[in-house]
């Protein structure tokens, strides 16, 4: 293992020396039908998405500056950007799953009962990324209650969420933080909870190479609603990325995102 880093650290400072960029990491993700590269240099990430059929995704390319205080969303096609982070401002922290919280027409008056729980595994598993000989699974188990009321009535309405997770751990890889959510980081938008959250995922040591997450939400005299979510790394190495990966071209024109409401057909 030392003689391989060494033998790493040789082939950065070669591409360093070549002037073909600062010293970063690339790696490769899959989330569900979404898949993409991201490429990273101190807190500065950038995330391209590959072309896919039906989803929507390629043309587009993210910036992440500053460990995403700013983040720059580019449409690659038309040739225009906005700041993601701006744009949201004052409408609520976006939640890893919808059913981590209530939206409309509900409004979260209070939380209780919070809950989460970390399983190591005393066993190794094959982490599927180069330079990785294996990864440590970590299960996780959360739950709280919500107290729920509509936006039109003074009416308490008791909810409960439960979660759980798996991760795989690796230790041996060239960058110790993920950016665009690829952590360890589970966001509800319900401060109290994403406190106990962080704390909890705060504890776990490495990078979560593999990782899931099922939430299961109940509002009192509703349906059991669940979502999931998946993420997978692989191919991470170190590399040289050029700064210009990390700038918004000058030909790009800032435009936000126009949201067009239903159109009432005539009959």
């Amino acid at each position: 293992m030392q003689d391989s880093n060494s033998a790493l650290g040789i082939v950065v400072a070669l591409l360093l020396a070549s002037g073909s960029g600062h010293a970063g990491t690339t790696y490769c993700f899959q989330s569900g039908a979404v898949s993409g590269t991201v490429w990273v240099v101190g807190d500065d990430a950038r995330l391209e998405l590959d072309p896919g059929e039906g989803t929507g995704a390629g043309g587009q390319a993210s910036i992440w500056k500053a460990g995403g205080k700013q983040v720059l969303i580019l449409n690659t096609k038309d040739r225009t950007y906005f700041d993601e982070v701006a744009y949201l401002s004052g409408k609520g922290t976006r939640a890893s799953l919808a059913t981590l919280r209530a939206g409309d027409p509900f409004m979260i008056s209070g939380v209780d009962k919070i809950q989460v729980e970390l399983l190591p595994s005393p066993r190794e598993e094959a982490s599927g990324s180069p330079g990785a000989a294996a990864c440590r699974p970590v299960s996780l188990k959360l739950s709280y209650e919500l107290k729920l009321r509509l936006k039109m009535a003074d009416v308490s309405i008791p909810a409960r969420v439960e979660g759980s997770g798996e991760y795989c751990l690796v230790d041996a890889l060239p960058i110790s933080k993920l950016p665009f959510g690829h952590g360890l980081e589970i966001l509800s938008g319900i401060p109290k909870v994403d406190a106990v959250l962080a704390e909890r995922l705060a504890s776990l040591k490495g990078v979560p190479i593999r990782q899931t997450l099922t939430v299961k939400r109940q509002i009192e005299g509703g349906e059991l609603v669940s979502a999931s979510s998946a993420l997978a790394l692989s191919e991470v190495r170190a590399t040289a990325v050029s700064p210009d990966r990390f700038e918004v071209p000058r030909d790009y024109r800032y435009q936000e995102p126009v949201i067009v409401g239903p159109i009432r057909q005539e009959r």
